[in-house]
């Protein structure tokens, strides 16, 4: 289910990137207008970066049970240590 969302995400941000340069190149009567529409580009295009440099759910629960492992093997050598 994650993964149907993300790529739904995705899509619709690139169809929003395209429709927003499409009004731009050829709606745009003026610079201002021009310049708006790219400007209302650049929260998809925050939104694509962002998806793409988010690591998955599995991932970061490997991680941080890697990293709760890793904690109590030293903790179980400083105890034999001791």
């Amino acid at each position: 289910m994650g993964r149907i969302v993300y790529y739904a995400a995705i899509t619709v941000n690139i169809l929003a990137l395209l429709a927003l340069l499409l009004l731009a190149f050829f709606e745009a009567n003026r610079t201002e207008e021009a310049i708006g529409a790219f400007a209302a580009g650049i929260p998809p295009l925050l939104a694509l970066l962002a998806l793409r440099d988010v690591p998955d759910w599995e991932e970061r629960k490997l991680s941080r049970s890697l990293r709760k492992a890793k904690l109590r093997k030293e903790l179980k050598e400083l105890g034999e240590n001791q």
